[in-house]
């Protein structure tokens, strides 16, 4: 609906008063301003319907607003902030409705300003409570980095992106990753989008268009006005946002990505908006880093884990194979020669290899079923492997838990592979009938007992560690935990992992 012609309203807009004027269509579009207005808040043109008063005064419910009028055919005042040179500046807002046969045709707008040293206080109050979100939104994704370990990528890279959106005002935002072969940026979170952006951005290009030019120049794109840039697409176009800025992720001086955001009101990012983008997407690379870092290191673990089986299967399995062999033969040779003695001794013999090798392939058996760890947690997981391997070998077993374990999942993942390492060594060379395992958590210390009633070592006669005893220091040390083996010659051996604050 055409708005009111300017005959129907006082002509207050040319009387210097100190208040603010404005003139507003019904859907809140400014089309007048005073001199006062645009001294406080800056020039508005005549008659510019693109500019809105929810562009200037953020989180303003102005369907509500207008709503209220309606039903009370009445003026509204509200408490709101507008803002001022990217500044918020808290205001009294009247608004005026004036209605042509039952039609509401446009609103007056009187936004009345606190005195001019509260204003500043209040604007000195705002600035301040702005940047300190925005240096909040940096500690928060800090925080996420932190506990980045414990997540999955993209729902680390979701949450960094939220707060990125939140302290900079902007209507929605994507981050992309560069691939491997360094051609496209792939999406990998998105929020606030419209869905033929989020499919545009799933993969593109990582040399031409918006997204890509801030890739191939690794260089900020901040654009207030979308439609007038080259580099926009269609599908942006076609779109409701106005304003863009991109800035590229880098992880040790290397491009990873590009972070993106976007706001549909035609208000340009300010600078501290710039300075809060660049110090996320620096936060952002970090966390990529360390995750590709850990990706890596569960490779090689894989591969090493892989190599392991394979060195005991031909170690430990086929030797025992051979040497079944051999006796089968020696026994034959025995009952021939119809020595009855023999025949038992070797029988004897040949019995507890094939037992041997039935808890060596039930134990390979395991080790290559996928763990069950992060479903069922490290107390569970270790009574299944105790059900699983030590029962089957008619080894008796007992485990007690003691306090309510509560363990990030790195430190579950490692404590399981040093405890599965020491029942390991237990089944394979100790010889034992009975295992008891305790764990125990208080405070922040967690300790874990295995404890054998086997034939016992000489802890100092062991070369290079022996038993996979590196390994184990080493994965517990990679989390600030070690272990501790104690072992006496036939009276068994006592394994204590032991992991926390008081290390």
């Amino acid at each position: 609906m055409n708005p009111a012609s300017w005959s129907s309203i006082p002509n207050l807009f040319d009387l210097s008063l100190p208040l603010a004027l404005a003139w507003l269509s019904p859907e809140g579009h400014l089309l007048r301003t005073n001199a006062y207005w645009q001294k406080v808040f800056g020039h508005y043109p005549e008659k510019n319907s693109s500019i809105c008063i929810t562009d200037i005064s953020p989180k303003f419910e102005w369907d509500v607003l207008i709503e209220q009028i309606l039903d009370s055919r009445s003026s509204k005042q509200f408490a709101a902030d507008i803002f001022q040179n990217d500044i918020l500046s808290n205001c009294q807002l009247s608004f005026e409705p004036i209605f042509e046969e039952n039609h509401l045709v446009s609103i007056v707008l009187v936004a009345e300003s606190y005195p001019s040293l509260s204003i500043s206080n209040q604007k000195l109050e705002l600035r301040m409570e702005d940047r300190t979100n925005k240096l909040q939104a940096i500690f928060d994704v800090i925080a996420v980095a932190t506990e980045a370990h414990e997540k999955d990528l993209g729902t680390v890279l979701q949450g960094c992106l939220e707060q990125v959106i939140d302290s900079t005002y902007a209507s929605g935002g994507a981050i992309q990753l560069l691939d491997s072969d360094e051609e496209f940026l792939e999406l990998q979170a998105h929020a606030g989008l419209e869905n033929e952006i989020v499919s545009e951005m799933q993969e593109s290009s990582a040399e031409s268009g918006l997204f890509g030019w801030t890739a191939s120049h690794q260089e900020k794109l901040i654009l207030p006005d979308l439609m007038s840039d080259w580099r926009t697409s269609e599908v942006i176009r076609n779109s409701d946002v106005n304003v863009y800025a991109g800035v590229p992720m880098n992880a040790e001086g290397e491009l990873v990505g590009v972070l993106s955001i976007f706001r549909e009101k035609k208000r340009a990012f300010s600078s501290d908006d710039i300075s809060i983008l660049a110090s996320i997407a620096d936060q952002i690379g970090v966390i990529i880093a360390n995750h590709r870092l850990r990706a890596e290191n569960d490779r090689l673990m894989l591969l090493e884990e892989r190599n392991r089986l394979a060195r005991e299967l031909h170690d430990a399995v086929t030797q025992s194979l051979y040497s079944s062999v051999l006796l089968t033969e020696a026994l034959k040779t025995q009952a021939n020669k119809k020595n009855l003695i023999g025949v038992e001794q070797i029988s004897d013999q040949l019995q507890s290899n094939a037992h041997q090798a039935l808890k060596e392939m039930r134990l390979l058996i395991h080790n290559l079923r996928p763990s069950i760890l992060s479903s069922v947690g490290l107390t569970r997981a270790i009574r299944h492997r105790l059900k699983a391997v030590e029962e089957r070998a008619g080894i008796k077993h007992q485990l007690n838990i003691i306090g309510q374990i509560d363990l990030p999942k790195y430190v579950e993942e490692t404590l399981y592979f040093v405890t599965q390492e020491a029942l390991n060594n237990s089944l394979k060379h100790a010889n034992a009938s009975n295992i008891l395992v305790t764990l125990k958590q208080s405070d922040m210390l967690l300790t874990i007992n295995m404890m054998d009633d086997g034939t016992g070592f000489d802890t100092e006669s062991l070369e290079d560690g022996g038993l996979g005893l590196v390994s184990m220091q080493e994965r517990m040390h990679q989390i600030g935990g070690e272990v501790v083996i104690t072992s006496t010659q036939n009276k068994g051996t006592n394994v204590k992992i032991i992991w926390g604050a008081k290390i």
